[in-house]
């Protein structure tokens, strides 16, 4: 039987690095923001669709779910949808700095792209460049926001089987931490991989300016 479990969080906490991990193991088909936007799809027609018939070998699928999604559809049941079933696996992959994810959040708007992989020629400007300037009320607003939907999420153990992954751990140790998965899935342990890298490695001051 398929396990089927979501990655829920923002955007910036390492999501694409993580679902590349999870996709260096034959047994995992990990999507991405597939409820991002819905168009005239259903819901429910997106989530089997993640969930549907597999290869024999895989034991485990699932998807991005980031708090606001699905940004297109206000009220979409797709939250309520989630909470019925309890089923599927709750990953919620959080960053303690939440400053920093939502200043690489305005980079990759201003930049324009959102990921770097290995051997790909190198887009980042030069730090003085890439740097944003932000207003500390829009910035205290983005965390105040963020905290919200993190702690609303975190209901989520009283019902469903979840874990935590923090991305500064995930950083340090995706080995680690795809080990753990590995237990919360039920799954073998897999030598994980990924051609992700970081985009915006310089310290914080360097890539915020705070103004009035």
């Amino acid at each position: 039987m398929l396990t089927r479990f979501i990655i829920l969080g923002r955007s910036r906490t390492g999501s694409s690095f993580l679902v590349s991990l999870l996709n260096s193991s034959p047994q995992i088909a990990c999507e991405g923001e597939t409820l991002r936007r819905i168009g005239d799809d259903r819901e429910d027609d997106r989530f089997r669709w993640v969930y549907r018939d597999r290869e024999p070998q895989v034991k485990a699928a699932g998807f991005k779910f980031f708090y606001y999604h699905p940004i297109d559809r206000p009220g979409s049941p797709a939250w309520e949808m989630l909470r019925s079933w309890i089923d599927i696996r709750v990953i919620h992959l959080k960053r303690r700095n939440i400053a920093r994810s939502i200043v690489s959040r305005e980079i990759a708007l201003k930049e324009g792209f959102w990921a770097m992989r290995k051997g790909d020629p190198d887009r980042s400007r030069p730090v003085e460049q890439r740097k944003v300037r932000l207003t500390r009320d829009y910035l205290d607003r983005q965390i105040a926001a963020t905290t919200r939907r993190m702690e609303r999420c975190d209901r989520l153990r009283h019902t469903h089987a979840y874990m935590e992954v923090w991305y500064e751990h995930l950083a340090r140790d995706p080995q680690g931490q795809c080990d753990r998965v590995a237990q919360f899935l039920e799954l073998d342990r897999w030598e994980a991989s990924s051609d992700y890298r970081r985009q915006n490695p310089e310290p914080l001051e360097q890539l915020l300016e705070i103004v009035d």
